[in-house]
């Protein structure tokens, strides 16, 4: 089952692969049998031949076609011309092999995705007042596999994700980045509803990469602008005095009431205690206001 951004919603495709090939009158015969005695239209189109099964009104009408060994349903016939069409873009083969190559026999559920697809369906589960994390997928490239794992008080969606380089995509900065331990989820609130968490194994590499994606989207002047404005009032280097003190996680939580918090880690909170008094005021013994 795929999900496929038709117009203003979401179109479902059945995909169900035949190990034999199929004649077309062994097909004619066949389907009828799943028709609830009701009359099935057809229509011949590209070179295919479209069924129409009727089930109770004008938009509940599955449209089927056996197309290269492969039987295809849908309730969208859009979605069906499109298949066939030759001329219209599907998923690269390197996608798909991804997906083989990551599927578990073992599990009972397994979900594929394409990058590139992300925003246009999640657009369609999301309210309009939306936050900017689901925004961070638009430009991404690459792919994820991930299979259904149980817990005793959860359902874990758990796999692999690749992301092809891309200097116009914020996530696509860390795909030059090695896996590494994440542990800022632990201080996370308990109505936390949504969250981001980033670590990178090469702060110098991140930091060169995002200069030149926020110098690419004309942002990065006014940002050098504020840091120059902070290292003169504050008489500090933001490479030399700040920047050390911060470690290679940060994270972005959303609260069930929306508000939004950011976490980042310390490299040494003893420094950070001792350098931050000039451009940071304590609030609580380990709280502090920037």
């Amino acid at each position: 089952i795929s999900l496929h951004p038709e117009g203003d919603s979401l179109a479902f495709l059945y995909t169900v692969p035949l190990q034999e090939k199929l004649n077309a009158n062994t097909l004619e015969k066949v389907l009828p049998t799943f028709a609830d005695n009701k009359e099935i239209a057809h229509k011949d189109t590209l070179n295919n031949r479209i069924y129409s099964f009727p089930s109770g009104g004008k938009d509940a009408i599955l449209h089927v076609v056996y197309h290269k060994d492969i039987i295809f349903a849908s309730y969208a016939d859009s979605l069906i011309l499109k298949l066939i069409d030759q001329k219209t873009e599907k998923l690269d083969a390197k996608q798909i092999d991804y997906f083989v190559q990551n599927n578990s026999r073992n599990s009972p559920l397994s979900v594929y995705f394409a990058h590139q697809q992300i925003a246009a369906v999640a657009s369609h589960f999301l309210r309009d007042a939306k936050g900017d994390i689901v925004g961070q997928f638009a430009e991404l490239g690459g792919e994820s596999a991930w299979n259904l794992n149980y817990k005793n008080d959860a359902l874990i969606l758990s796999g692999e994700s690749k992301m092809n380089p891309n200097k116009q995509s914020y996530l696509g900065l860390f795909a030059e980045q090695e896996k590494t331990v994440q542990g800022l989820y632990r201080y996370f609130p308990e109505n936390t509803a949504l969250f981001m968490e980033y670590a990178v194994s090469n702060k110098a590499l991140f930091q060169s990469q995002l200069t030149t994606l926020l110098n690419s989207r004309q942002e990065w002047t006014k940002l050098e602008n504020q840091f120059v404005e902070m290292e003169r009032s504050n008489k500090l280097s933001l490479q030399e005095d700040i920047n050390p003190l911060f470690g290679n996680n940060f994270a972005v939580v959303e609260l069930s009431n929306q508000v939004e918090i950011a976490f980042i880690s310390l490299s040494d909170s003893v420094q950070f205690k001792e350098k931050s008094n000039s451009w940071a005021s304590s609030i609580d013994e380990d709280i502090y206001r920037f």
